[in-house]
C-alpha cells in the first residue's frame, strides 16, 4: 500500500481502492473527532473510512503526513469537507 493510493481512494471515496489498500490481516487503530477505536477485518476497515464523510459533498486533502513506527504505517490526512456548500 502506498499512503497517496489510500488518501486518493478516501478523496475519491472508492471503497474497492481503500480496500485494496490494506493486507488480509491488516489491523486499523483510529482517532477522528468523534471515535477512538480499532477495527481489525480489512472489509470493515474499508467500509468505515468513507461512512466518516458521508455529510460531505466535496473532500479536499489538506495535508498528509507518514511515518513508520516499528514495522507499521502512521497515515495523518486531513481533509476539508463542503456539506451544503459550507466547508
Amino acid at each position: 500500500m502506498t499512503p497517496s493510493r489510500l488518501v486518493d481512494g478516501i478523496a475519491a471515496r472508492d471503497e474497492a481502492e481503500v480496500t485494496a489498500c490494506f493486507a488480509e490481516e491488516a489491523k486499523l487503530s483510529l482517532l477522528t473527532q468523534s471515535e477512538l477505536c480499532e477495527r481489525h477485518e480489512t472489509a470493515e476497515i474499508a467500509a468505515s473510512i468513507p461512512s466518516w464523510f458521508a455529510d460531505s459533498r466535496e473532500l479536499v486533502l489538506v495535508e498528509t503526513i507518514v511515518k513508520d513506527v516499528e514495522g507499521c504505517s502512521h497515515i495523518f490526512y486531513r481533509f476539508t469537507g463542503v456539506e451544503d456548500g459550507e466547508p
